[in-house]
């Protein structure tokens, strides 16, 4: 799944239009396959998009300039309205899931993939690629509840 997700990103930066929007070589890229851990909180100014994946779907793509958004809030059933982890928790058969602890499930067998984007890189830019993401990879937890 890393790979597809790389691959959007080349094709995303390969948009002539966008070619000359920032500081691409300053965005930093992570994918962690199944067991990963917790991001690094985003620092003033940055922006992020962050996807949560199994080995064959992509179940989350979001965006924020929030730090907490980013590392903490979507593993936690009563966080906030929406999380993966409410989600997850209402379709618990669906994937498996016989903890309690979904916050470890989550770490124990989802992927995360980070795109991190420097304080100044224009926000457009930013909410265009989580678009791009949402159309390309077609994630099962968007919009309403399911």
């Amino acid at each position: 799944m890393k790979d597809r997700i790389q691959n959007c990103w080349s094709e995303f930066r390969e948009i002539e239009t966008l070619a000359d929007a920032g500081a691409w070589d300053e965005t930093v890229v992570s994918h962690q396959d199944n067991r990963h851990i917790r991001p690094d909180p985003l620092r003033v100014g940055q922006r992020a998009v962050y996807l949560f994946y199994t080995p064959h779907a992509v179940l989350k793509v979001g965006q924020t300039n929030y730090p907490q958004r980013f590392t903490s809030q979507h593993y936690g059933v009563k966080r906030s309205g929406s999380t993966l982890a409410k989600d997850l928790d209402l379709n618990r058969e669906e994937f498996g899931i016989e903890t309690d602890d979904i916050q470890q499930w989550m770490y124990d067998h989802l992927g995360r993939s980070d795109f991190v984007f420097p304080a100044g890189f224009p926000d457009d830019v930013v909410r265009m690629f989580e678009c791009f993401l949402h159309y390309r990879l077609g994630p099962r937890f968007e919009g309403r509840r399911q």
